[in-house]
């Protein structure tokens, strides 16, 4: 090789260097990382901290899941019962108990027809109508508690355009505490099915939504309907007697919107399409949490308490902020701009964490609106 082609071949490895440490270095610091996932240490199925965790899990990605400003978390309970409790319940009671509940607590509970997602023999999950009979006791149960005992869980969802309240009661067991705790974001995804497949009265699509199929480590099952008129004051008593641990929404949701109303002022929940407002109750509109008249436009704002220490629930809230930003932009009226607003009190995040959060977020909605106003409420 001649001196010219060797200086040639030179200079082309270093510029192939210089490109490849340049890109790296890009790549490192121009993409912002969401953060690491999260340490899982709990001390058992019966932990409460497992239950918060739950909680957390279930209100975080049920929002994203449905992808529609028409659905509204309205509460989330869960209570640990112990296999043993569960075994002598049914030994000693005339009236089986399912998830938890009697016979006759159900059918107070729930009115017209009624779904349940049952674990098979072969692991796999189904889909069929409930009946209220004595027979299936025995065989649910027995799929569904294992290990120690069973974390049930009651998700109240309000359809706002239709005015009705959905309600799934869910039962799920694991033989260690994380694998519980990782199968809560799939959760979300069958419910979520299945409370938007119920409506059109094909439930059995829920699992094409998601799938959570049980296995040797962990077990499931749901049941599904439309809440009754008078359940509201039954399940107050259910609350009391199981002692179960409530995330209601006015504790967490519309109170992170009353403190963000207060500071920011405005009116909460004013649905739009097209650039006209219309009822709440039409269900393809846009609702932004809050809605302010600011320097001779309208501002939406969007209000979020969700557990940012949660690698799933990090990922529902960029997938739902995504989702209700781009729909803002197309519904609201020209000239609105829009803001998010994090309510973080009490929740002590690393200063790190919140930042890497807001760079995604941005990041995420940025082809729909860019550099979005992100603000934090400690």
């Amino acid at each position: 090789m001649d001196t010219k082609n060797k200086k040639w071949t030179k200079v082309l490895i270093i510029s192939l260097i210089v490109v490849i440490v340049g890109s790296y270095i890009m790549i490192k610091y121009s993409t912002p990382k969401i953060v690491e996932e999260e340490t899982l240490s709990f001390q058992g199925i019966d932990d409460p901290n497992l239950q918060e965790y739950v909680i957390d899990e279930l209100y975080s990605n049920l929002g994203s899941e449905f992808d529609s400003d028409d659905y509204e978390i309205s509460q989330i309970s869960t209570v640990y019962i112990s296999k043993e409790y569960l075994e002598e319940l049914a030994y000693n009671t005339k009236s089986n108990i399912y998830f938890g509940f009697t016979l006759e607590e159900l059918e107070n509970y729930f009115e017209g027809s009624k779904y349940v997602f049952t674990v098979g023999d072969n692991n796999e999950t189904t889909v069929k109508e409930f009946e209220f009979n004595n027979d299936n006791y025995e065989k649910m149960i027995k799929n569904v508690a294992i290990g120690s005992g069973v974390i049930l869980a009651c998700v109240t969802i309000s359809v706002l355009s239709s005015g009705t309240m959905m309600a799934v009661i869910f039962a799920a067991s694991a033989k260690t505490a994380t694998t519980f705790a990782l199968s809560s974001a799939t959760m979300s995804g069958v419910l979520a099915g299945g409370i938007e497949y119920y409506q059109s009265g094909d439930v059995g699509k829920a699992l094409e939504k998601g799938s959570l199929e049980a296995t040797e480590g962990f077990k499931w099952g749901a049941i599904i309907g439309a809440v009754s008129g008078g359940a509201s004051e039954t399940f107050k008593q259910f609350k009391t007697a199981k002692q179960l641990k409530t995330m209601d929404y006015r504790e967490r949701g519309a109170m992170s919107e009353a403190r963000a109303l207060q500071k920011y002022g405005g009116r909460d929940q004013v649905s739009y399409i097209n650039g006209e407002e219309v009822s709440q109750n039409i269900k393809t509109a846009t609702r932004p949490d809050i809605v302010r008249e600011i320097d001779g436009h309208l501002e939406g704002i969007e209000v979020k308490n969700y557990n940012l220490n949660s690698k799933n629930a990090r990922k529902g809230l960029v997938k739902e902020l995504k989702r209700q930003v781009t729909e803002r932009t197309i519904n609201m009226p020209e000239g609105s701009t829009q803001r998010i607003v994090l309510d973080t009190r009490g929740r002590n995040y690393d200063k790190n964490l919140l930042k890497n959060v807001i760079e995604g977020i941005r990041n995420a909605c940025s082809d729909v609106y860019s550099n979005i106003p992100i603000d934090v409420m400690v």
